[in-house]
């Protein structure tokens, strides 16, 4: 992921707070040298990443509109 897209899925996952410094926290992690796997693996892990960011994003949605269909 760019430095761009990390700020962007953590909001759209549903974080509020401390957003930049998770961004650089995960970024870290990521480009740390026991966190690599051979490049074709690395890109579907990164795919599968996008793909569950997706769905807790999803979810987060479904549970906003829970909670206004209760009010």
């Amino acid at each position: 992921m760019t430095r761009a897209q990390l700020p962007a899925a953590l909001k759209h996952a549903g974080r509020k707070r401390g957003i930049e410094t998770e961004a650089d926290r995960v970024r870290d992690i990521f480009r740390a040298d026991w966190a690599h796997q051979p490049p074709l693996v690395e890109d579907a892990l990164g795919k599968q990443m996008l793909a569950l960011l997706t769905q807790l994003g999803a979810a987060y949605i479904a549970a906003d509109q829970l909670a206004e269909a209760v009010e």
